[in-house]
């Protein structure tokens, strides 16, 4: 459904084939929308199974599956648009990684091999992969690889674990989402931090160490986070959906990077910037 957001009015747009869509996002410039379509029912080879789709707002209201390097439509497991224009990244089914021109018919270019597919750099430059070893920061444009290993804490001799982590810059630096031993080893807590590759420091934390942090996003001037936090895992209840399923307790925390202040804190998940 597209709804106006200066009059109210709706649009209902007609997908493909019944079913349940997911991954939606919406191009950083431009008019693409993107999401994923898996048809309903229980056929073990159903029409469309976490492929991906588009829908070029410009040229109409049609739905498009985006196609592989062998013409098909390409069933993922992860995918993002870049932050400016309408190139995105895939990570198919069999674990490979294209970069996609959806405008360009044949435009697809892979870049290497990897079991997830994290977030792509404010400036487009960067996306952050992971494969049976860990993390890596991939650069789109020529392929290279610097495997990301997470920095001692400022001040802090605990162990750390690196999560999900995005490159901020061309020099390097990166947000990260960590897990953070605590003594004794029986409990761990959950933090941002701020790595510039040499130290990293806490940014954000749950109160008391009693929550955990599901993912973060970053704004597109790089000022600000978005972080979905589980303020207390022990009292957490999940919503109940099939797809997606999420705490009921779950909220959204803002902060500014560069000071860690927290700016607001709302109920809710799935911010989009």
């Amino acid at each position: 459904t597209l709804v106006s957001r200066t009059d109210g009015a709706i649009e209902q747009v007609p997908l493909p084939d019944k079913g349940v869509v997911q991954k939606l996002a919406v191009a950083g410039s431009g008019t693409m929308i993107g999401f994923t379509l898996t048809s309903a029912g229980d056929s073990i080879l159903p029409r469309y199974s976490s492929t991906l789709m588009v829908i070029d707002l410009a040229a109409g209201r049609k739905v498009a599956p985006v196609t592989g390097l062998d013409g098909t439509p390409m069933r993922v497991l992860g995918w993002e648009f870049a932050p400016h224009g309408s190139n995105l990244i895939a990570l198919s089914r069999d674990r490979s990684l294209f970069a996609v021109d959806p405008l360009a018919a044949g435009s697809v270019v892979p870049l290497g091999q990897f079991s997830e597919l994290g977030p792509i750099s404010r400036d487009g430059t960067t996306v952050t992969v992971i494969d049976p070893f860990g993390s890596s920061a991939l650069t789109i444009a020529t392929g290279s690889q610097r495997r990301l290993v997470p920095s001692p804490l400022l001040g802090d001799t605990s162990r750390v674990y690196l999560g999900p982590a995005e490159v901020l810059s061309s020099g390097g630096a990166r947000l990260e989402k960590v897990v953070i031993a605590q003594p004794g080893g029986t409990r761990f807590a959950s933090a941002l931090v701020m790595d510039d590759g040499a130290t990293s420091q806490v940014i954000y934390r749950t109160p008391r160490d009693a929550g955990s942090i599901e993912s973060f996003s970053v704004s597109p001037n790089g000022q600000y986070a978005a972080i979905e936090v589980v303020p207390d895992t022990s009292a957490s209840i999940s919503d109940g959906y099939y797809f997606d399923a999420k705490s009921t307790t779950t909220q959204t925390v803002i902060i500014e990077i560069a000071t860690g202040r927290i700016v607001k804190s709302i109920e809710g998940f799935s911010l989009a910037w």
